[in-house]
């Protein structure tokens, strides 16, 4: 009875692990085929911060973009994260890949939550014309000092 117990788990075992082989895979395989991509599901995907800017530029009205220069960017991006960020992660396929979302993790950031609250932060300091700061912000974002209280 054991024997075939250990058997069974053994079969179990080496078609869970396939599947999850040809589901990375395929993962990758679609991975790779929209970062060459400028549009996904009709909408346009920037290649980098400047396009990414002129995108945010054009479908934000002035009145919003004046809002939101009005807030703290700390406090603007995490008071829009579950509105604007969200559609920044989705439209722009953080999760999935990207064009963009391959631009920002060759810059040093992985996780697709990181990735929007870049995105606003950097739109805020483009929209009062202050100095990027690209690397330190994404320092700041990956040694959590940004979030002390968010776990790894």
């Amino acid at each position: 009875m054991r024997s075939k117990c250990l058997i069974l788990l053994g079969l179990f075992s080496c078609v869970l692990l396939n599947g999850q082989s040809e589901d990375s895979l395929r993962y990758v395989q679609e991975y790779d085929k929209n970062i060459q991509k400028s549009y996904i599901n009709g909408t346009y995907i920037p290649k980098d911060m400047a396009e990414a800017f002129s995108e945010l530029d054009r479908l934000t009205s002035r009145e919003s973009k004046l809002q939101f220069l009005q807030m703290d960017e700390i406090d603007a991006a995490r008071s829009l994260f579950f509105s604007l960020g969200r559609w920044i992660t989705i439209k722009w396929q953080f999760y999935e890949g990207s064009r963009f979302s391959h631009y920002l993790k060759t810059a040093g950031l992985k996780h697709p939550d990181d990735m929007a609250f870049f995105v606003m932060v950097l739109y805020h300091r483009h929209l009062a014309k202050a100095t990027l700061d690209v690397k330190n912000l994404i320092d700041q974002i990956n040694n959590k000092t940004l979030f002390p209280n968010k776990k790894n």
